[in-house]
């Protein structure tokens, strides 16, 4: 998936694209973060005394879960600032991306934690798709997701 949407950087508490980033994480439909262990916490845990206290996962423990999901439009993933400061950090992101890559999550907007702002490492979203086209120049063929609706040509 290309890059799009908030070019990767540093953005302080106040700029546009931090509040931006915040936006899109309100929205999306799943939030992982992960720590320079690659541990995932998918926002489960105990919770005692009002606060949480994060369960973390194997990527291999959460990977068939994930691709299960069924809201899959946005899935935003934060790198803690375990992974933000540590000497092998351009390794771990590129296995966070590698990892969310293959959960077949639409918008992927991977962020690093800072105390003053946030880091936009990716915003990953696919192609626009151009016009659809059939291969023998007919009208094209529009496939339908609704049960009642004509399913590329066939009624249901």
């Amino acid at each position: 998936m290309p890059c799009g949407g908030i070019e990767p950087g540093f953005y302080g508490i106040s700029d546009k694209a931090t509040k931006e980033a915040f936006e899109i994480e309100q929205k999306a439909d799943r939030v992982l973060w992960f720590g320079a262990d690659l541990k995932c916490d998918l926002g489960l845990g105990k919770i005692q005394d009002g606060l949480r206290t994060p369960l973390y996962l194997s990527k291999d423990e959460v990977e068939d879960f994930l691709k299960r999901e069924r809201h899959k439009a946005v899935l935003v993933v934060w790198c803690d600032k375990t992974i933000m400061w540590d000497d092998r950090k351009s390794e771990l992101i590129k296995e966070v991306r590698s990892f969310t890559s293959r959960l077949g999550f639409g918008h992927v907007l991977i962020l690093g934690a800072h105390a003053l702002g946030v880091h936009v490492i990716a915003d990953l979203k696919p192609p626009i798709a151009g016009p659809i086209s059939s291969a023998n120049g007919s009208q094209p063929v529009r496939a339908e997701t609704n049960s009642s609706s004509t399913v590329a040509g066939s009624h249901r």
